[in-house]
């Protein structure tokens, strides 16, 4: 019943896409699924990663299992929800995110962050910015969920200094349990701790769907800064893309890869033409 499902949805795909003059565009995606079937990611590289390959370990200490993450332990909360199969479908798929051709990737392969004061909007994990930690100049993780408290102080410990987790949903308004973040950042600068003539920003958004109004929120700060990186999710909602071209400062460029997701299928946003880039890239010309 699944697979029948399943076919019948990817039918209707193709033959809207026959309708609108649009198979070519997708030709690749479309032959990916018609062989292995309806995936967000519809491309080879994916099977490059198996699942079963992904090894749990345990803190004796704390109690917290983990996962190794090119050498570095991610910290996982102690609950019933992250049972060891849920940490590693969860590591599984940001790895294959990231990957140097997926649709989903944040960062170009030759991405220089030293000395960037990076914030990651929507972190949980913080697979992302564990990376290259090391190279930044302070890191600001932004995770509602306080369960990730002790997690990410795990994980980050050896970078304690230079990390900071804030406990607030990111918006444009500071009530609530909300948090904006251009008044985040300008409550930085007053401090002195950010230098929006100088300092290197650098900007990660996974926010389920919130991007443009987060995104709309940032334009004050862009508009300032001198070095502003942007890399948020377009896939959530299929309006961002056209919203956030929009909204996009003259100053700045927007870039997108050539890749694209299949973002829910059987949900009713999933509507033509179905794929989906899945980051956009903004920085200043």
């Amino acid at each position: 019943m699944e697979f029948m499902k399943r076919s019948i949805r990817l039918l209707g795909i193709i033959f809207c896409l026959i309708i609108k003059g649009d198979l070519s565009r997708y030709r690749r995606e479309i032959y990916f699924l018609i062989r292995h079937g309806l995936n967000t990611y519809p491309y080879e590289y994916i099977f490059r990663y198996n699942l079963e390959n992904e090894v749990i370990g345990l803190d004796e200490i704390t109690g917290n299992n983990y996962v190794l993450h090119n050498g570095r332990r991610i910290y996982f909360p102690i609950s019933e929800k992250y049972t060891g199969d849920m940490i590693k479908k969860t590591h599984f798929l940001s790895v294959i995110e990231q990957d140097v051709e997926s649709p989903h990737r944040y960062l170009d392969q030759d991405e220089d962050m030293s000395e960037c004061i990076f914030f990651d909007v929507g972190c949980q994990e913080a697979s992302l910015p564990l990376d290259f930690v090391d190279k930044l100049k302070h890191l600001y993780l932004f995770e509602a969920d306080e369960e990730w408290n002790t997690p990410l102080s795990l994980t980050f410990k050896e970078w304690n200094e230079k990390v900071t987790v804030v406990n607030k949903f990111v918006s444009d308004s500071n009530s609530n349990g909300n948090i904006s973040l251009s008044s985040f950042i300008l409550q930085l600068e007053k401090e002195g701790k950010i230098d929006l003539e100088q300092d290197k920003l650098w900007i990660k958004m996974d926010i389920e769907g919130s991007e443009e109004t987060v995104f709309a929120d940032l334009i004050s700060i862009m508009k300032r800064s001198k070095c502003l990186k942007i890399a948020l999710c377009l896939y959530h909602k299929y309006t961002t893309e056209d919203c956030i071209r929009k909204m996009l400062p003259e100053e700045y460029i927007m870039r997108t890869r050539n890749t694209y997701m299949l973002f829910q299928p059987f949900s009713k946003d999933c509507r033509y033409p179905f794929f989906r880039h899945g980051v956009a890239r903004i920085e200043r010309k």
